[in-house]
């Protein structure tokens, strides 16, 4: 058998809008030392791989599922006006017949 040792990186990067934007906080003392050690800061922040914690998916994860219920259940995202709502169904009819 060969062994190798394979490092990889990890950044709390948001995977989009809805992900937590935390803090990255680091020490100056371990910063110096990385750099000494030839650390690769910008592949860290390039390409580090996003995680997030139990508690963070969680939270993700049920607000994702809140919002693929309000889509699956069909409920109005957008309020519309009683005034407004002939011009709508028109405009979904023509759309229905659009190829």
């Amino acid at each position: 058998y060969n062994q190798r040792t394979y490092n990889f990186y990890v950044f709390p990067r948001p995977l989009n809008r809805a992900a937590p934007d935390c803090r990255f906080m680091c020490q100056a003392s371990s910063i110096a030392f990385l750099a000494s050690q030839g650390f690769d800061f910008n592949k860290l922040f390039t390409k580090g791989i996003p995680y997030l914690t139990t508690t963070e998916e969680e939270k993700l994860m049920k607000r994702y599922e809140e919002k693929q219920k309000i889509r699956d259940e069909g409920l109005d995202m957008i309020p519309i006006s009683e005034e407004d709502k002939p011009q709508i169904i028109d405009i979904c009819k023509k759309n229905r017949r659009f190829p």
